[in-house]
């Protein structure tokens, strides 16, 4: 489960492996993994995938983006 990493302020979550997380559209995911970007390793990624389906794909479909926009953009399925 996700915990809040900012003591003051907007709440950040901590990303965890297996934790489920809603889009802005409501849509569940799951985080499978962080990795690093290809081509820098210092940008952090995370590769999730939606356990339901969303507008466009079915459920299982495997996503990759950057931490810093999965944590602007996400938030705990369980807050």
């Amino acid at each position: 489960k996700a915990k809040n990493n900012n003591a003051g302020g907007a709440e950040m979550i901590d990303v965890s492996e297996g934790g489920l997380y809603l889009s802005p559209s409501g849509i569940t995911f799951k985080v499978l993994h962080k990795a690093k970007h290809g081509q820098d390793c210092s940008l952090p990624m995370i590769v999730y995938t939606n356990i339901e389906k969303t507008h466009d794909r079915d459920a299982g479909e495997v996503w990759v983006i950057s931490e810093s926009l999965f944590l602007k953009l996400f938030r705990d399925a369980f807050e």
